[in-house]
């Protein structure tokens, strides 16, 4: 059994509708013992942020069921078990349920005078106000098993515990008019369900629209993922997958260490949500039938949220991810990831690095389209792709709209980036606003020897428009040992990165006092087997007057660092020679080409 939801409001109701892929329907209750039977069961929390970390039910929670009936002897039926006082209003609940070939749909509205004070309803306090939410489907098959299976949206969920619901914000947008359906009424799906929810959650295999088609020759292999080539039939699934995944099905992903503390930071794990919306056709401006992908996202500084598609498929034989992008402001920022097989056992997942590694600028409001060559997932096997995963990457709000997810044969990323390269006459190796990997895909950290130690962070304060991030080291270099931190130029045991086009490196630096001194390194692959960096001296030789608590910039030229091969190169250091304390800061690392 599989359960997909979606979710819309307007002034006077909220709505739900619920596909259920169920091999075998069994309802033989109405009313209050429907749990006996196939069911959904709706848990909703009004008043979220009056009683977050209350563990028991008050008045503004509410327990609904929602029955699908048999289909011949059982009509469908709706049920409130809480609270006690609301069981008469279950008629003001509307709702239809429809027989698929997979299981069955159910389509609600609930007027909100049945669920809210009459002082919270209408536009100006609906907007933006916060539910506890938690949506489970049961599965019965036979008289002597009743909920045999229970599934649910919510991790670690508990009966009757609102601390363990999940999270609902409404948003501005305002659905189409509900048509309105009597109670129990059978109805065909396209009556009513075609007008709100138009497309079926897992259609991923269409060109959902004609906003910016990838121009490509007839002869370029230019698939969507439902026409990407299947795993082998040797691949191994677990039990879980067999059952979980389908090809195009669309979900999030979220974590905060309260998962652990089921009532501290109840509403700051909620907070870092993901309320996935699809088949939104707002801002698609050649026909209004297109349709797209919208994730709306709140992204705290703990934990992390993401949402991902699965693919299922073998991508060996394709050069390059695309797809088309925009945001609801332009400052929206996420990471890009494939998980295969072993990766998904391991709830983990190989990154690309920020979107910023592909669109310099950033998302914009205007529809953009992001190539990414698939060898930037290192590691990652091509050929066993379980899903494409997007993880939000910094702590704010927004919306994205994402369209025409494709795979090419093609390399023009790589060439785009020559181009680009060419034309600037530098590459930017790193601004650390944006991801924990640079911009060639590889990671960064420091390293120490004790007693001597480093250790970094971003903080705010770009070197220009101080709008930004920089890095910031603090060390603390003893007469013994010794500290610094290092970039890599790709990921490890990746293709080196090829220097030989540059002449010099350029930086900006500051420190908290002035008096602090380091040396730049270089490693190629021999420095990197025998664990050792090439250094040009002090910072001294670039800034005679040394560092100053006011940014200064340097440029170094690549032939001080002489004995390398340019063409084999694997990382840069920034290594901390003299004993003291102190604290760098570092901006916009390029590779200059005259």
């Amino acid at each position: 059994m599989t359960i997909e939801t979606a979710s819309q409001w307007t002034d006077e109701a909220l709505y739900f509708a619920f596909w259920v892929n169920d091999n075998a329907l069994y309802q033989e209750d109405i009313g209050e013992s429907i749990w006996k039977g196939d069911y959904i069961e709706l848990w909703l929390d009004m008043d979220l942020e009056s009683d977050y970390e209350e563990n028991k039910m008050s008045s503004d929670d509410f327990q609904i069921g929602f029955s699908p009936g048999n289909f011949d002897t059982v009509s469908p039926s709706a049920h409130i078990w809480f609270p006690s006082d609301k069981k008469v209003a279950i008629h003001d609940i509307e709702f239809i349920s429809v027989r698929t070939p997979n299981g069955y749909f159910i389509e609600s509205r609930i007027p909100f005078k049945l669920i809210l004070d009459q002082d919270k309803i209408g536009r100006r306090n609906l907007n933006g106000l916060k539910i506890g939410i938690s949506i489970s489907a049961s599965d019965t098959d036979t008289l002597i098993e009743p909920q045999k299976c229970l599934i649910s949206s919510s991790i670690g969920r508990v009966w009757g515990d609102p601390t363990t619901f999940d999270f609902l914000k409404l948003a501005a947008e305002k659905p189409p008019e509900f048509k309105k359906v009597p109670v129990n009424r059978i109805a065909n799906i396209e009556d009513i369900g075609s007008d709100i929810w138009r497309e079926n959650l897992g259609e991923l295999d269409r060109d959902f629209g004609r906003a910016m088609p990838v121009q490509t020759p007839t002869a370029i292999v230019n698939h969507t993922i439902m026409e990407i080539s299947a795993f082998g039939k040797e691949t191994f699934l677990t039990p879980h997958q067999n059952k979980f995944g389908y090809r195009g099905r669309v979900g999030s992903f979220m974590k905060s260490p309260s998962l652990a503390k089921v009532t501290t930071d109840f509403f700051g794990y909620f907070k870092r949500s993901i309320n996935l919306i699809i088949n939104d056709s707002k801002f698609l401006p050649e026909e209004e039938s297109s349709h797209c992908y919208r994730i709306v996202y709140d992204r705290d500084l703990d934990g992390f949220c993401g949402f991902y598609i699965l693919i299922l498929g073998n991508l060996s034989s394709y050069n390059e991810l695309t797809f088309l992008i925009r945001g609801e402001n332009g400052s929206e920022s996420f990471e890009v990831g494939l998980v295969d097989i072993i990766d998904e056992q391991k709830e983990s997942a190989v990154y690309s690095g920020s979107i910023y590694r592909y669109l310099p600028e950033g998302l914009s409001t205007e529809w953009q389209v992001v190539k990414i060559p698939l060898k930037h997932f290192y590691g990652v096997d091509l050929s066993k792709i379980w899903s494409l995963s997007f993880l939000f990457n910094k702590e704010s709000e927004g919306t994205i709209w994402i369209d025409q997810i494709r795979l090419s044969n093609q390399n023009i990323a790589a060439l785009e980036r020559d181009r680009d390269i060419t034309s600037n006459q530098y590459f930017l190796l790193e601004d650390f606003n944006h991801s924990s990997m640079n911009y060639l895909g590889g990671k960064s950290g420091v390293y120490n020897k004790w007693p001597s130690i480093c250790r970094y962070k971003k903080v705010n304060g770009h070197h220009e428009t101080q709008s930004g991030l920089s890095l910031e080291l603090n060390y603390n270099k003893k007469a013994t040992g010794w500290c610094g931190y290092y970039i890599r130029l790709g990921k490890f045991g990746e293709d080196y990165f090829d220097m030989s086009p540059y002449k010099k490196i350029s930086f900006s630096v500051k420190g908290a006092t002035g008096n602090e001194q380091f040396e730049l390194g270089l490693v190629d692959l021999k420095r990197d087997i025998i664990g050792d960096a090439l250094k040009t001296g002090s910072i001294l030789n670039y800034l005679p007057h040394g560092l100053s608590t006011e940014w200064q910039h340097v440029e170094m030229p690549i032939e001080d660092f002489d004995l390398l091969n340019l063409k084999k190169m694997v990382s840069l250091v920034v290594n901390f020679h003299e004993v003291g304390v102190g604290k760098v800061y570092v901006d916009d690392i390029k590779f200059l080409m005259n």
